[in-house]
């Protein structure tokens, strides 16, 4: 039996939501840009 996520688990407070969000869009930004520089190869 899998765990929940965190955010499921319990509620999160407004700076963490908004860290999560700001960590997985930095990462999908970062992931673009190298998708972005391999597809330019």
């Amino acid at each position: 039996m899998r765990s929940p996520p965190a955010h499921a688990r319990r509620p999160a407070a407004p700076g963490s939501a908004a860290l999560a969000i700001a960590t997985g869009s930095r990462a999908a930004t970062r992931r673009a840009r190298l998708r972005r520089a391999c597809d330019r190869h």
